[in-house]
């Protein structure tokens, strides 16, 4: 019986080792992160450079500059839903606030969750009169989330807040 060189055992140890990472990277790429990139970027008018999938921390993390953020929101989780486990991963919306956004929404917040837990929700109007000026602030909501959108000028602020208690 021949002895097998330890210099050809590594090799091909490290060859296929190669082999299998380079497969199991291109399956991610060609199966999930190019279809949906392309999705979003013919139908949701998102450019690829604003999605980043991490699939390791199992985030998708979207750039977006919106009026709808309800609408785009469902959009997304739709076209994440057709290629990936919603379950596992979590979409995070990225915005481009300032310091006067965040204190504009840490002003409204109490009113909102209030709202929110009191299901009041006609009190929204309320606290978009007292609290607009001078920013553009936007409020929708369905079965699951309230979407929050405020403006001022080129800055924005997104947040989406449960509706029902979250458990898990």
């Amino acid at each position: 019986m021949k002895k097998i060189k330890l210099s050809y055992l590594l090799l091909s140890f490290i060859t296929t080792l190669s082999i299998l990472f380079i497969g199991f990277y291109s399956y991610q790429y060609v199966y999930f992160t190019k279809p949906l990139n392309e999705y979003i970027n013919q139908n949701l008018d998102i450019s690829s450079e604003d999605v980043i999938i991490d699939h390791k921390e199992k985030n998708i993390t979207i750039s977006l500059k919106t009026n709808s953020l309800k609408k785009h929101y469902n959009d997304i989780q739709n076209v994440i839903d057709r290629y990936y486990n919603s379950d596992q991963y979590k979409i995070i919306i990225k915005d481009n606030r300032n310091q006067q956004l965040e204190t504009t929404y840490n002003k409204i917040s109490f009113d909102l969750y209030e709202a929110i837990e009191t299901k009041q929700y006609t009190k929204f109007d309320d606290i978009i009169d007292n609290a607009s000026i001078p920013n553009s602030i936007n409020i929708e909501m369905d079965e699951k989330y309230i979407y929050l959108n405020i403006k001022n000028g080129e800055h924005y602020l997104y947040e989406l807040l449960p509706r029902h208690e979250m458990i898990g």
